[in-house]
């Protein structure tokens, strides 16, 4: 509801702490640890939920050591979205498997479309994949673009956008194939297309569909798929005029459900 924003001056753009002796404190801190001066609160009294480092939820229940805090605080019933979502925040190492049949998805083996949200900060990862055999077709991040790639069995087919979208807003993304052409949309703009030469051939593609990366014990059939998995959401998937909802999967790992409205891409220090 409110918002508050400064830049700080200077060329100095990372918050460098040290993974090893940095510490997170919430609510207050032990006497024993030095403070900057700059802090003159040393406690917190009241109720506190849905902490977000980033776009990283991180549970209160989950300290190393506190004191003071074992009471639970009720939930609120003011603020609260009651519409559950339906996407999943990767981590760049999980994925989610899903099953076109559970899912109530239409095969049509001559048509195929996706449409999704999406917002990462990453240049590289993998956000779709289906196939079966030699035929496929994938959706990824690489090198800031997006890289639509299917193969009938005959070659891949490669669309590729101009523009660069790992900037950490939304974007919507639709990816077509009809029979012998193909497109890739951002924003509802068309970025490439392609039209082939030759007879229609159908796409085969086996009932699990993959979001966000691929299991890391499998064999990945595709060598010009990444091996790198997607960091960042992905929700509002539609596939085939169907609504697919990523948190009814055959499986999942590295995936948070929902996603923040709002990201904190970096925070301004000046280190002495």
């Amino acid at each position: 509801m409110y918002e508050k924003e400064r830049v700080l001056s200077g060329p100095y753009y990372i918050f460098n702490v040290d993974q090893e002796y940095s510490k997170l404190f919430v609510g207050g801190y032990p006497s024993s640890f030095h403070i900057q001066d700059a802090v003159i609160a040393s406690s917190f009294e009241g109720e506190m939920e849905e902490l977000m480092i980033g776009d990283i939820p991180v549970s209160f229940w989950n300290f190393v050591d506190g004191e003071n805090n074992q009471k639970s605080a009720l939930e609120r019933d003011k603020l609260i979205n009651f519409a559950p979502s339906r996407g999943y925040r990767f981590d760049r190492h999980g994925y989610a498997i899903l099953s076109k049949k559970s899912s109530q998805i239409t095969p049509d083996t001559r048509k195929f479309i996706i449409k999704l949200s999406f917002k990462t900060f990453v240049e590289d990862g993998l956000i779709y994949l289906m196939g079966k055999g030699r035929q496929f077709l994938s959706l990824e991040m690489r090198n800031g673009q997006l890289l639509y790639q299917y193969d009938l069995g005959e070659g891949t087919i490669v669309l590729r956008s101009l523009d660069k979208y790992n900037d950490g807003n939304w974007h919507t993304l639709e990816a077509i194939r009809q029979d012998t052409m193909g497109a890739l949309k951002v924003d509802d703009h068309t970025v490439a297309s392609s039209q082939e030469r030759g007879t229609t051939k159908p796409l085969a593609s086996s009932d699990h569909i993959y979001f966000g990366g691929y299991p890391p014990n499998a064999k990945r059939p595709y060598d010009s798929v990444t091996n790198n998995g997607f960091e960042g959401c992905i929700d509002d998937v539609v596939i085939l005029d169907t609504s697919v909802d990523l948190t009814r999967n055959v499986q999942a790992f590295g995936v948070m459900p929902g996603c923040p409205v709002r990201v904190i891409s970096g925070m301004l220090i000046r280190r002495s």
